[in-house]
């Protein structure tokens, strides 16, 4: 709940202690979120981008291919991505976005109204199946990628695998951790108000 204006103005003042505390959990929520979301975000353009190429071939057209984005052949580098790329760009967002609202809507105390008035019970089961799906979908893909990395089209692997289960424990991971220091910040934030 934010502070009305009159609140503010009559607030009490806070210590330097408590600037730097917010400082240094702001600082630490940002070198966290950057870290592991440029971490994940390479491993989405790589490995994600692979396992749809796998799926489906006609992912790997180069985006200058595409009518009106021939320009990208002029540049070095650019010429290069492919569909794929993009793709996994947009599944890597949907899948932070969707874990954040799963994990925030199961780890709530009570399902209270939304900010949009949606019914929390709906609200809930929606953002269930779409995260449930997403997760299927992301894990499926890293899975056809390290498959064909590690055995060479080989359908079964164990490593991949375990590899999976291990990104997927990652990913979810990283979402937890970053809810929680983000209400670290808003904690603290609130603290004295």
């Amino acid at each position: 709940m934010q502070p009305t204006y009159t609140q503010t103005l009559t607030r009490p003042r806070h210590s330097l202690w408590w600037y730097v505390v917010l400082w240094a959990l702001y600082l630490k929520l940002l070198a966290w979120e950057l870290v592991t979301k440029g971490l994940l975000g390479i491993v989405y353009y790589v490995l994600i981008a692979e396992g749809m190429r796998q799926v489906l071939p006609v992912l790997g057209t180069k985006l200058s291919k595409i009518p009106g984005l021939g320009i990208l052949n002029e540049y070095e580098g650019l010429h290069k991505l492919d569909l794929a790329h993009v793709l996994s760009i947009m599944v890597l967002l949907i899948a932070w976005i969707l874990w954040r609202i799963l994990l925030l809507a199961w780890l709530s105390h009570e399902p209270e109204q939304n900010e949009f008035g949606w019914k929390p019970r709906r609200h809930q089961e929606l953002v269930t199946i779409l995260g449930a799906v997403m997760l299927i979908t992301d894990a499926a893909l890293f899975y056809y990628a390290m498959a064909d990395l590690s055995w060479n089209g080989s359908w079964f692997s164990i490593t991949a695998l375990f590899a999976t289960a291990g990104y997927v424990t990652i990913l979810i991971f990283v979402t937890f951790y970053s809810i929680t220091l983000s209400r670290a910040v808003q904690n603290h934030w609130r603290k004295e108000w």
